[in-house]
């Protein structure tokens, strides 16, 4: 697996992400202004990665009968130890290509004399 995720890659993952809302759901439509679903798709990926680091990192806090003394670990904490570290880097990654995206609609919307939108101050 390459070190780095290529920034077109994770525009391909985010666009496969269906959006969640639906007309019924209460909060359709409540999305703040100037956050569109490209931005709503990347938080969901922020989220799902957040969510991956945590439980993997609850694995590895639990005692294993396998695992060495520090700092060896059995094969299973191994990968979980991997994945959490993988998992950083594509949030971290994701992270920057949602400040570059919001930062870009920023510079649009101040070269349009249109107001910023709310929370990017």
């Amino acid at each position: 697996m390459p070190d780095a995720v290529p920034e077109a890659v994770l525009v391909a993952e985010s666009a496969r992400t269906q959006d969640q809302e639906t007309p019924e759901d209460p909060a359709a439509g409540e999305r703040p202004r100037g956050l569109g679903a490209r931005e709503g798709r990347l938080f969901q990926r922020l989220q799902a990665l957040e969510d991956a680091i945590a439980y993997r990192r609850s694995r590895v806090a639990v005692p294993c009968p396998d695992c060495g003394p520090a700092p060896g670990r059995c094969d299973d904490h191994g990968r979980d130890l991997d994945l959490v570290a993988r998992y950083l880097q594509t949030h971290h990654q994701t992270a920057a290509s949602l400040r570059a995206l919001c930062r870009e609609r920023l510079n649009a919307a101040r070269r349009s004399g249109a107001a910023p939108p709310r929370g990017s101050r």
